[in-house]
This record gives structure tokens, C-alpha cells and sequence, in this order.
């Protein structure tokens, strides 16, 4: 992963320096590219629960899988639910749990937590810091107008709060990580603050922790080829893009490119939870998830 995650630096800069001194890509083009990934990239990274669920030792009675599917698929009706009913709530819910999932990339023991949360928070929250009006905008598909307006504000005092956290956790990384790790956590932070909002989350969600994570799967569910790999994910793929029109079909309103982010973003919330839920759960209680975890990004752990 190394040298592909030299490749992101790589492309991060590019993009930084294309979107001051050539061109910036159009809103509707970042829709339609950030949309796509989610939904081969995104929606994807999550298929694999049921596998996961089966390694630890979730799904290994009839009843035991039953409750499993109650579970998850409850989780994520009930998450749509409250997207529908309590958008501004729901919305709260879904960048705590973010920053939450997120920050535990950053992780290097399963006992580390605070670090990890307060890195997720500073990779959601720094856009609002030069791109206010683009975050309020996307907010604003989601809740009214005055609700996002106001949690972008309240965002954008805390993102500057957290600079200096940011420079520490940056140095703390080179220094304990190696250079790789530490000027790929930099240029996230400098990412987040200089792209466009959806550039740099097709950077980050997309590009890096779905494919970081499913590169993850890959070795530790033990899979010997990559069709294998691809077969068993799809199933759960293609009933996620069924959810996808279906939640499309609730939350329409007129506007294509708003309606289409709009149900993605929902989409990807409800069924964070229960995915989100299973990882860490997989995280603290099986130690073979740090020998691999380890292995992939040749860190050190504690």
C-alpha cells in the first residue's frame, strides 16, 4: 500500500495546484464522479460484513445468522428512518460516527481511541475552514437551509480550534510511523483544507479508506484470487444499489444532481451503522485483525 498511497500525495498536490492556478471541475462533475465511486468504491467496502460477522464468530448457528440480518438490516431501515423523519438529528449522528470510523484508520492498537476520534473530526470538519459556502451547500440537500448554515459555522470555529492538534498529530505520525504514514496524514489535513469539499471526499472516503479497507479484507478474509473476492462481494453490492434507487425514490425532489448526491449520502449513512458497529466490534476482540492490519501498512503496534 505504500507506494499507492505515495501515488494519493502524489495526486493531491496535482489536484490542490489544479483547482488555484488551471481549472476548477465543475460542481455537477464532482457529483457525478464522487456518486460513481461511492457506489463501486463505497457501497462495496461495507459487502463484506456478512464474512466478517463469519470470521468472529457472529454467524455460526442458523439462529445466530438470522439475528445477524435482523440486526443489520433493522439498523439501517431504522437509520433511513431517522433521515426522513429527523434529517438535522440523523445528520449530527452521521458525522460523530464518521469522525468515530474514520479516525480508527489512524488507530495503531485497538486500546488507542481519543487520537483517532479527534483525527476523523479534524478530516470532516476542515473543509468548512476555506469552503463554508460549498459544505452549507451540500448540508443544505440534506436539512434546511438555516440548520446547515449554522452547524457549518459552528464547524468552521472548531476546524480552526483544532489546527494545532492537527500540527501535532502530523508530527506525532512522521516521527512514531514513518514518513509515509506521517506525509500522508499532512497532506489529508491539507487536503481537506484546500479542495473542493466533494474532490476531497472522492480523495479520501473513495480512493483511500475504501480501498485501504477492502485491500484489508482481501488478506485477512483469506481470499486466494481477486474473482473470488469480487464474487462474494457483489451479492450485498447489488441489494445496496437496489436500497440506493428505492431511497432515491423517498428523498426525490426535482433537482437531478442534489437528488442523486442527496440519496448516495443517505444511502452510505444508513448503512455505515451497522457496518461501522461490526468493525470495531472485529477491531477489540480479534487480535489477528492488528497482526494483518500491521502487515498492510507496516506499522508499528503498541
Amino acid at each position: 500500500m505504500a507506494k499507492y498511497k505515495l501515488a494519493l500525495i502524489s495526486l493531491s498536490t496535482l489536484l490542490i495546484f489544479m483547482n488555484y492556478f488551471l481549472f476548477v471541475i465543475s460542481f455537477e462533475i464532482q457529483v457525478f464522479i464522487l456518486v460513481t465511486l461511492m457506489i463501486t468504491l463505497g457501497i462495496p467496502h461495507g459487502a463484506y460484513d456478512y464474512q466478517v460477522a463469519k470470521k468472529i464468530g457472529l454467524t455460526n448457528t442458523t439462529f445466530r445468522i438470522t439475528a445477524f440480518y435482523i440486526v443489520y438490516i433493522g439498523l439501517v431501515l431504522l437509520s433511513l428512518f431517522t433521515w426522513y423523519a429527523f434529517p438535522f438529528f440523523s445528520l449530527l449522528v452521521f458525522l460523530l460516527i464518521s469522525s468515530w470510523h474514520f479516525g480508527s484508520d489512524w488507530a495503531i492498537s485497538r486500546n488507542d481511541i481519543l487520537a483517532p476520534i479527534l483525527i476523523g473530526l479534524c478530516i470532516l470538519i476542515f473543509p468548512s475552514m476555506l469552503h463554508q459556502n460549498l459544505v452549507t451547500k451540500v448540508f443544505s440537500y440534506l436539512v434546511i437551509y438555516d440548520n446547515a448554515n449554522k452547524l457549518v459555522v459552528v464547524m468552521r470555529q472548531l476546524a480552526f480550534m483544532l489546527v494545532p492538534a492537527g500540527i501535532f498529530f502530523c508530527y506525532h505520525s512522521l516521527k512514531n510511523e514513518g514518513i509515509v504514514k506521517g506525509f500522508e496524514l499532512l497532506f489529508i489535513f491539507l487536503s481537506s483544507i484546500f479542495l473542493p469539499p466533494l474532490v476531497f471526499l472522492i480523495l479520501y472516503f473513495c480512493l483511500l479508506h475504501s480501498i485501504t479497507h477492502l485491500n484489508f479484507l482481501y488478506g485477512w478474509l483469506k481470499f486466494d484470487t481477486f474473482k473470488e473476492f469480487f464474487v462474494n462481494g457483489l451479492p450485498l453490492t447489488l441489494i445496496s444499489i437496489l436500497f440506493l434507487s428505492i431511497v432515491y425514490l423517498i428523498f426525490s425532489n426535482s433537482n437531478l444532481s442534489e437528488d442523486i448526491l442527496k440519496s448516495t449520502i443517505i444511502l452510505i449513512a444508513a448503512i455505515t451503522i451497522p457496518h461501522m458497529f461490526l468493525i470495531e466490534y472485529a477491531r477489540r476482540i480479534n487480535g489477528n485483525w492488528w497482526e494483518t492490519y500491521r502487515n498492510m501498512l507496516k506499522l508499528k503496534i503498541r
